[in-house]
């Protein structure tokens, strides 16, 4: 004896019999389509080297650099970014962050907000380049 919870008449489509079984399931993959945020599509080693020099020109504002990383840093963002940061190149104490220099890694940041999905590592080059808008 077969037991069936649900009767369709012989008449309807076999398809249309489906069909509730079928509606929950689509109306949860549209719920999480529509909820979930999308992630932002960053090449993580390329936010890695970003994320690592910005906290150099931080520390440096804060009064704790390494000189040799700090002048890095600088040349990177310039490179890239084309934000150049304000330094005095002293003879003995290499590069220090100079007046407006706390604009220049608030700058930095929001360059960053706007650019971060250009961001990718070349690997050939072994460096961090920005695709074209």
């Amino acid at each position: 004896m077969r037991l069936s919870i649900l009767r369709w008449p012989s008449r309807v489509p076999r398809a249309l019999r489906l069909c509730p079984l079928l509606l929950p399931l689509m109306v949860g993959v549209l719920a999480c389509r529509v909820d979930s945020p999308r992630k932002p599509n960053l090449d993580e080693r390329a936010v890695e080297i970003w994320k690592s020099h910005e906290r150099v020109v931080s520390g440096a504002l804060e009064g704790s650099w390494d000189s040799d990383k700090f002048l890095e840093a600088c040349l990177f963002f310039e490179e890239v970014a084309g934000i150049q940061i304000h330094v005095n190149i002293s003879s003995y104490a290499g590069p220090i962050p100079q007046a407006g220099a706390e604009d220049d890694l608030r700058r930095i940041r929001e360059w960053y907000q706007l650019n971060s999905q250009r961001l990718y590592f070349d690997e050939p080059a072994q460096q961090v380049r920005v695709r074209p808008p």
